[in-house]
């Protein structure tokens, strides 16, 4: 479909222009309006630091294309990359949500899960070390605006461990950015640094064109000709994402340049080689602009650069720290912004943003919201940058509750908001506030002597972390299981009660939990020892003993999806804090199957398989039954609970409740969508829950929709819960169990 736009060439790079940090946007003169639709250039440079650019001060490093850059757009003075170090400032781009909310929080791989540094008494948290392919990218709802879409360089994003093994996962390869929404992907793997910037550069998709090859120049290449196609193709609109292996370790640059900087060795080019992979950064984006200029884009082209996070190994004053810290030397970097007709040229601002806002820009740019799926952690610039508004928003996130790959860092929260900036620690549960604009360099602590606005900035950052759900780390002396709460002797097993944000859980724990720490979600009926549920607690305890942990939670009893708040909490907090399986088995008999399945078709990428014994698929049967005209059941049904039922959904009258969408059998969809297995098992005479109306209506449904669905049948004419031979179904729960993905 044509459409009307304009070519605003994004470009993030790693850049933001050395200049004064005080004050708001001070911008030049006015330029005409550009059209409607841009292009989309994204350049982020790789570990390049604040003042690493003879823009941003470096007055012994050359980077006179950035310079210009500079001088044709808008320089942030306070910006700051996601996270200190790459894969959850690279995720967060991609998807507009902060780390934390992602619990993608540590460079990819990163150390082994649960890791604990020699001599501390804190176990990192497991975190998602990949970004999941559910998760909708700024590049597939481009793609799909019309946008071309082309990636070039460190994607970071698709690790896998040697754990990772299962059928149903995708493989590092299908987690690349050609999966995530690109029509291109040059380069962009698993690798956080190339083996070698000089080809053969083993990078396993990107060969090169000849022996010794310079691999910027060669990304410049591919960039070029990824725009110059787009253009050719009915002048599509394209969005360029060029992700720059430089400046990340191994240090290697030609040899011109680096003895270049031999000449120059001193403060600002501590060390040559490094000087001169930012000059060879800075000519291979050259080569970009240049290209981006002869063809007559540029009037049209938003451009953005900056960095995924601080330097390594480098000169970082004034500021302190590098790369895997939260003081400013990890976080602060470079942006810079072009973009003719709405931000004028040669400015600055000192306004503080975030690598989510670039996200947010580039949608408000494209004229697109937010992805329903997606929960926005930043706020667009364009107001700002078009000076309509200054940014409002009061404060701004950094949580890195692991250590880098050099150890040396403490696992902290941050937060700045104005001038201040506190940071908590994990290890001793100490905090530091820093006045930036008197103190850049986060020299002196002012918590002791400012206790209102450290009161004040520690409680916004807890509150933040709780709404975020971020991940904790956890005490090493705690119990062996790292459960709190009460612990009891269940069968042979601990049994743990306690509570998560007010939600009361109780956990049974295996002696030695299976890879991946599959689990077992059970409601209300479960742990007694009469007939009717002795046979189900056998089972699962069996399952325990193959190394399943056994989690009860039971949700709304009605299935209202309000219960579906407390099963989240139980989901976020197992699979953050204990690294449990994303997807969860779930059990269910009588009427906690509505719970089940509520969430369970809520929830359906989360789900490794569903085993209902005897469970109420339909309203209508149970609690409706023949008492209540117009169900046309059989069963007994439970007055007391189909008043209940109406109360609790609201429904004014029978025929309303009726009439309504609140039985299993109506939320498959998205379950038969998921690829999720069903076993039924129910009796044949069961008065209670009769079989023709619950389990065979949706055993026939999810059929009809494509899902895998078994049943068990049993010639019983009783209510019956459990198996007295529970192979069948323990086989079930086994064949479908998912290998931990947060690993």
């Amino acid at each position: 479909m044509m459409r009307t736009r304009t070519f605003y060439t994004i470009v993030l790079s790693i850049c933001q222009i050395a200049v004064s940090t005080g004050g708001n946007c001070v911008h030049g003169q006015e330029t005409s309006q550009t059209k409607s639709t841009p292009n989309i250039v994204l350049i982020m440079a790789d570990d390049l630091g604040w003042k690493d650019l003879h823009c941003y001060g470096n007055e012994n490093v050359d980077t006179p294309n950035l310079d210009r850059l500079a001088k044709q757009g808008l320089l942030f003075t306070d910006a700051y990359s996601a996270a200190s170090v790459c894969t959850p400032t690279r995720a967060a781009l991609m998807t507009g949500e902060s780390p934390a909310r992602l619990n993608i929080t540590n460079h990819a791989g990163g150390h082994p899960p649960n890791f604990q540094k020699p001599g501390t008494n804190l176990v990192t948290p497991l975190w998602l070390r990949h970004l999941p392919l559910e998760r909708i990218t700024i590049a597939e709802q481009l793609k799909q605006a019309g946008y071309a879409t082309g990636f070039v360089g460190k994607w970071h994003l698709s690790h896998r461990s040697r754990s990772d093994e299962g059928e149903d996962l995708p493989s590092e390869p299908e987690l690349r950015a050609e999966h995530q929404g690109f029509d291109i992907n040059i380069g962009g793997c698993r690798f956080g640094g190339p083996p070698s910037y000089f080809s053969p550069y083993k990078i396993p998709n990107l060969d090169g064109k000849f022996d010794g090859e310079y691999l910027p120049d060669r990304c410049a290449d591919e960039c070029i000709d990824f725009i110059k196609s787009a253009k050719a193709e009915n002048d599509r609109p394209f969005f360029l994402c060029w992700w720059n292996y430089s400046v990340h370790y191994p240090f290697q640059a030609p040899d011109d340049l680096i003895a270049k900087y031999e000449k120059r060795k001193g403060p600002g080019v501590e060390n040559p080689t490094y000087a001169a992979m930012i000059e060879g950064m800075d000519a291979s984006i050259g080569k970009l602009l240049k290209s981006i200029d002869d063809q007559g884009l540029s009037e049209d082209t938003l451009v953005i650069f900056t960095s995924d996070n601080g330097p390594f190994a480098a000169n970082v004053k004034p500021l302190r720290a590098e790369k895997g810290y939260l003081y400013e030397g990890g976080i602060r970097v470079p942006m810079i912004v072009r973009w003719p007709g709405r931000v004028r040229p040669a400015s600055q601002t000192a306004t503080p943003v975030i690598t989510m806002d670039i996200h947010a820009s580039i949608l408000e740019a494209a004229n697109l919201k937010a992805d329903p799926s997606n929960t926005p952690d930043g706020v667009s610039l364009l107001p700002m940058l078009k000076e309509e508004s200054q940014l409002k928003r009061k404060s701004i996130f950094f949580h890195y509750p692991n250590y880098a790959f050099h150890k040396k860092n403490r696992m902290a929260s941050a937060i700045r908001s104005g001038e201040y900036k506190l940071i908590k620690f994990y290890d001793d549960e100490s905090v530091e506030l820093y006045n930036l604009k008197d103190d850049i360099g986060e020299a002196n602590d002012l918590s002791k002597s400012m206790p209102e606005m450290t009161q004040q900035l520690q409680s916004e950052l807890e509150s933040w972390l709780e709404e975020t759900k971020a991940s904790q780390p956890q005490h090493a002396d705690a119990d062996s299981n790292g459960f709190p709460g009460d612990k009891v002797d269940f069968n042979g097993f601990d049994r743990y009660t306690f509570k998560v944000n007010d939600v009361q859980l109780s956990v049974v724990c295996p002696q030695k939990a299976a890879p991946g720490k599959p689990w077992l979600w059970r409601s209300m009926f479960w742990g007694g020892t009469k007939d009717a549920t002795r046979r189900v607690t056998l089972m699962d305890l069996e399952l325990v003993k193959q190394g399943y942990h056994v989690v009860i939670r039971p949700g709304d009893a009605s299935g209202h999806p309000r219960g579906n708040a407390s099963i989240d909490v139980a989901w976020d907090y197992l699979t953050k804090q204990h690294g449990f399986a994303r997807k969860v088995s779930m059990g269910s008999m009588s009427r906690e199957t509505l719970a089940l399945f509520r969430w369970a078709s809520s929830n359906p990428d989360k789900v490794a398989s569903i085993y209902v014994d005897n469970g109420v698929c339909s309203v209508k049967s149970w609690p409706g039954g023949r008492l209540v005209p117009g169900t046309g059941s059989s069963a007994d049904g439970a007055p007391k609970s189909w008043e209940l039922l109406k109360k609790t959904y609201g429904f004014a009258s029978n025929e309303e409740a009726l009439a309504a969408k609140v039985s299993p059998i109506d939320w498959l969809d998205p379950l038969a969508k998921a690829g999720v297995p069903i076993l039924l098992c129910s009796g044949t005479k069961d008065s209670t829950v009769p079989y023709e109306e619950n389990a065979a209506i949706l055993m026939k449904r999810y059929k009809e929709l494509g899902g895998n669905v078994k049943v068990i049948l049993e010639e019983k004419d009783h209510h019956p819960h459990g198996l007295e031979n529970s192979a069948p179904v323990i086989e079930f729960i086994k064949k479908n169990n998912p290998t931990n993905q947060m690993q």
